[in-house]
C-alpha cells in the first residue's frame, strides 16, 4: 500500500453564542480536515487544529508535508512522523502551524491503519482497553453568578458530577461567580477551573486562595501558556494542582511544563504532534506521576475522536473533556454523531480507526473557499 494524495480542507461554522474565555473571544469554530489516500482505495482522515489562520496549516499540508508523503507506505507511522518532525526540525520550525498540520496528518494515518487492520485505534495502541471513560462537562463561560449557578445545575441535573469553569472577569467577580456555583451544586460536584491564561502571577495567587476554600480540583491555564516562571512560582503557593498544555507542542514543548509544576496535562492531539506525540507525552507525564486529561476545546468531531481512542489507551488518563457549549463542528461533519455522555461516562467508538465516518456533504457545505 501507497500514499497517492493528501489533501487538506478547511471548514468553519459559526458559533450561534460566542464563547467568551481569557483575553478574546470564539465566534467561530475553524478545523483543517486531513485527508489521506492510497493506491489500495482507502482513506484515512484526520484534523489539524485550527483557531485562526486555518489556510497555514492548509498550505503545509500541500507543500511541503504532502509531496514528502507520497509513494510512502502509510502503516510506517513512527518513520514518517519523524521524517516530516525532521523536514522542519533543521530548519528551526519544531512548532505553530507546522505541527498542527503534523498532528492532522499522524491522526490521519492512524485512522488508515486502524481501518486496514479492521480495528479501533485504541486496539491498535496495545493499551489500556478502555471501552467507556468518566467525563466533565465543558465549560460554563462567563456570565452573572446567578447565571453560572444555574447553568451549574442544570449540568448536574443533566448527569455530570464533574464541571469546568470558565474564569478571568477578575478576581472578585470570579470568586463570587465560583461560590455562586459552589452553593448551587453542594459539596459532591468536582469543580475545576479554567482562566484560559487571563492572569498574571499576582492575581493568580490571589484567586488562587479564594478557590482552596471551595475544593476546586485543578486550576488550569492560570497565567499565560509561556509564562513559565509563573507556572512554577503559583505551584509552590497553592495546594491546587495546577493544569495545562493546550497550547503546547510535542513532548519538548511539554517537559517545560511538567518541570515547571504543572500536575494535570493537557494535551491536545490536533496541536502536539497526533496521536504518536499524544502517547509519547502521556508516557512523560507518568514519569513525572502526571495524570494525562486531554484538551478538546473547539474542535470538531474528527479531532475529539482521536482524543477518545489515545485516553482509551494510555495508563495514566485521568478524565475526558466533553464540550456543552455549542460548536456545529463538533455535530455536523459526521454521518453518525459521536456518543454523547451517560452518567458522567462516555463510550469510546469501535469502529475501524477513528471509528467515524465523514459527511461528504457537510464537509463541502462547511468548507472555507
Amino acid at each position: 500500500m501507497r500514499i497517492t494524495r493528501v489533501t487538506g480542507t478547511v471548514v468553519a461554522a459559526p458559533m450561534s453564542k460566542p464563547w467568551r474565555i481569557g483575553h478574546y473571544t470564539l465566534d467561530k469554530g475553524y478545523a483543517v480536515i486531513v485527508e489521506i489516500e492510497t493506491d489500495e482505495g482507502m482513506t484515512g482522515v484526520g484534523e489539524a487544529l485550527a483557531r485562526l489562520g486555518a489556510s497555514a496549516s492548509k498550505s503545509l499540508i500541500d507543500d511541503p508535508i504532502g509531496p514528502a508523503l507520497l509513494g510512502a507506505d502509510p502503516i510506517n507511522i513512527e518513520g514518517l512522523w519523524q521524517r516530516l518532525f525532521n523536514l522542519m526540525r533543521f530548519r528551526g520550525h519544531t512548532r505553530g502551524y507546522f505541527l498542527e498540520a503534523l498532528s492532522g496528518i499522524d491522526i490521519a494515518l492512524w485512522d488508515l491503519a486502524g481501518k486496514v487492520a479492521g480495528v479501533p485505534i485504541h486496539r491498535l495502541l496495545y493499551g489500556c482497553g478502555r471501552t467507556e471513560l468518566p467525563v466533565y462537562a465543558s465549560s460554563i463561560f462567563w456570565d452573572a453568578p446567578a447565571a453560572m449557578a444555574a447553568v451549574a445545575e442544570e449540568l448536574t441535573a443533566s448527569g455530570f458530577s464533574a464541571i469546568k469553569v470558565k474564569v478571568g472577569q477578575g478576581v472578585e467577580k470570579d470568586a463570587e461567580c465560583l461560590k455562586a456555583i459552589r452553593r448551587a451544586v453542594g459539596p459532591g460536584v468536582q469543580l475545576t477551573v479554567d482562566a484560559n491564561g487571563a492572569y498574571g502571577l499576582a492575581d493568580a495567587i490571589r484567586l488562587a486562595r479564594e478557590m482552596e476554600r471551595l475544593d476546586v480540583r485543578w486550576f488550569e491555564e492560570p497565567v499565560p501558556a509561556d509564562d513559565l516562571a509563573g507556572y512554577a512560582a503559583l505551584a509552590a503557593r497553592t495546594d491546587i494542582p495546577i493544569a495545562a498544555g493546550e497550547a503546547e507542542f510535542s513532548v519538548y514543548g511539554v517537559k517545560e511544563l511538567l518541570t515547571h509544576g504543572v500536575r494535570v496535562i493537557q494535551p491536545d492531539v490536533g496541536r502536539a504532534g497526533g496521536i504518536t506525540e499524544s502517547r509519547r507525552i502521556a508516557a512523560l507525564a507518568e514519569v513525572f506521576h502526571v495524570p494525562y486529561a486531554p484538551h478538546t476545546g473547539a474542535s470538531s468531531a474528527v479531532c475529539m475522536a482521536a482524543s477518545l481512542q489515545v485516553a482509551a489507551a494510555v495508563p495514566n488518563f485521568l478524565v475526558y473533556e466533553h464540550m456543552v457549549g455549542e460548536n456545529p463542528l463538533a455535530r455536523v461533519l459526521l454521518t453518525e454523531p459521536l456518543p454523547e455522555p451517560k452518567n458522567g461516562v462516555i463510550t469510546v467508538p469501535q469502529g475501524p480507526g477513528l471509528g467515524i465516518s465523514l459527511d461528504r456533504k457537510a464537509l463541502e457545505k462547511y468548507r472555507v473557499a
